[in-house]
């Protein structure tokens, strides 16, 4: 429950504030690329260096097949840049 409700708000509030209607496919897509490698960064360079755990337990939530679904957050950053900025066209 708790990936949906993150997925539905970085699209309903960041992806949504952050693009104009003018905004171009490769634009948003520039914008969702920059969301996941700064979302990938925090995640394993703070969870390594800050909370100190090893690298192998940083990547089990990468894990689909073992239930975890962490994977559709980052592709919800990735792609709701691109989906807002279409939405808002049809608007």
């Amino acid at each position: 429950m708790s990936t949906i409700i993150l997925s539905a708000l970085v699209f309903l509030e960041l992806a949504d504030c952050h693009l104009d209607r003018s905004a171009h496919t490769r634009d948003a897509l520039l914008v969702g690329v920059l969301w996941l490698v700064l979302t990938l960064a925090f995640e394993f360079l703070v969870g390594h260096y800050v909370f100190h755990k090893p690298w192998a337990e940083l990547t089990e939530d990468y894990h689909v097949l073992r239930g975890r679904i962490w994977p559709l957050i980052l592709l919800v950053v990735l792609f709701a840049p691109l989906w807002a900025g279409r939405l808002r066209r049809l608007w």
